[in-house]
């Protein structure tokens, strides 16, 4: 039931020279030069620190929330159990999908942590026999047909490193991991505050063009959106910067935004002050403080917390 383990436990369990072994090493490292470019949406998460928003099992949570969107799927106890150690032994993770109604799609993660010493074949159902790629990469693929969203591929360099793929991008990871051709995406996230994300804005305008055909319009005259969360004892704080190609175009969203967040109330009257709109350049900046609301909510089958207790987070 443990998550990954070291490679090393694996080669002790099958030795070194018996292991298939890739016609040459892996050639991308980072999660910028490994996740695939033709994905739309890019995430980055402090899990050290998201935890803290849990009290209760706070891995089960987090994967009970990815899970919801659409992030990864646990189709059985065991898969759950592989996301819910992999999140307990990660320092930082990147994700990268693409988007749908449903939530996210075709899932490629990168994670660092430190994780332990067991096989990964033990983690998984139905894993083959690791390949041994050189430069401390091993890949484990599984014997038959996955859906969607389960992993159908999983890269681990120990003790710190491990690469998740869906079925839609196997082909995508394997010629930056393994065949050395790194992803070349201005799609990067920055590494700041609890989590940050950058996505392309026509990927999310084609998802609510037929409900907010206004928004869809302005979505496309933009060519990156950035938010980043962060928290301090009291307060959550949003930033969001939305890139586009010139000023008077950023000025004109700013103007709509302005009209709709004053329809909308967002904030209250206190807080309303603190809620900036700002064109910088061609960008427009809005930056939001607000106290934390909470939910409860049932936990996903698969990843409930013990006693199936859950706990409020920030949402």
């Amino acid at each position: 039931m443990a998550l990954l383990g070291c490679a090393c436990a694996a080669a002790c369990a099958t030795p070194r020279s018996n292991l298939p072994a890739a016609t040459m090493p892996p050639g991308a490292q980072s999660a910028r030069e490994i996740l695939p470019a033709d994905l739309d949406v890019a995430l980055w998460l402090d899990v050290t620190r998201l935890r803290s928003l849990w009290s209760v099992a706070p891995d089960r949570q987090l994967a009970r929330v990815l899970a919801e969107y659409g992030l990864f799927a646990a189709t059985s106890d065991a898969e759950a159990a592989f996301w819910i150690r992999l999140l307990s032994q990660s320092k930082s993770v990147w994700i990268a999908c693409r988007p749908s109604h449903d939530g996210c799609r075709d899932t490629v993660l990168f994670a660092r942590g430190r994780y332990d010493h067991r096989d990964p074949l033990t983690a998984l159902p139905d894993t083959a026999m690791p390949m041994d790629l050189g430069a401390g990469w091993f890949r484990y693929g599984r014997k038959h047909e996955v859906q969607r969203q389960q992993a159908a591929r999983v890269y681990f360099a120990p003790p710190d490193r491990i690469v998740v793929v869906t079925p839609a991008e196997v082909d995508a990871v394997e010629r930056s991991l393994e065949q050395g051709h790194a992803a070349s995406s201005e799609l990067s996230v920055e590494e700041r505050g609890l989590f940050s994300m950058t996505l392309r804005p026509p990927a999310i305008a084609r998802l609510v063009e037929k409900r907010a055909p206004a928004a869809a319009q302005l979505l496309r005259e933009a060519r990156l959106i950035r938010i980043w969360l962060d928290s301090d004892p009291q307060m959550l704080a949003l930033s969001v910067s939305v890139d586009f190609s010139d000023r008077e175009r950023a000025e004109r969203a700013r103007h709509a935004f302005a009209i709709l967040f004053d329809i909308l109330k967002v904030g209250d009257a206190r807080n309303r002050a603190a809620n900036e709109l700002q064109v910088v350049g061609s960008n427009l900046v809005m930056h939001f403080r607000f106290a934390p609301d909470v939910a409860n909510s049932e936990p996903e089958p698969g990843l409930s917390v013990p006693n199936g207790d859950a706990e409020p987070a920030a949402q």
